[in-house]
């Protein structure tokens, strides 16, 4: 079955959320040691349901319903992603629930 435009639109907006929340991690990192445990456990919860859609993007890519666009985004949210893994441990993250190595 073809992708609806519905589909595309949640795509991009998932796309978007990821890259959003992956491109303040370095200042989360920074202001961590100050954050309280009730923040420190909001932002686990948070990053917990930005690993769904990480999932879902994953799904999205590996069944072919991306664009070419899309696609393309989602290998370089991959790659940064990998990047991040030692910072992500060190926030106590949890580790990303896909194979990002699958994503050429």
């Amino acid at each position: 079955m073809a992708p609806t435009a519905k589909t595309r639109s949640v795509i991009d907006i998932d796309l978007h959320a990821v890259a959003a929340e992956l491109d303040f991690l370095p200042q989360l990192e920074q202001s961590w040691a100050q954050e309280s445990e009730h923040g420190r456990l909001d932002w686990q919860a948070e990053w917990w349901d930005l690993m769904g859609r990480l999932q879902a993007l994953h799904d999205a890519f590996r069944s072919g319903t991306m664009s070419a666009d899309q696609a393309n985004r989602y290998r370089a949210l991959a790659h940064q992603l990998s990047g991040y893994l030692p910072l992500i441990r060190r926030l106590g993250l949890a580790e990303p629930p896909v194979a990002l190595d699958e994503v050429a």
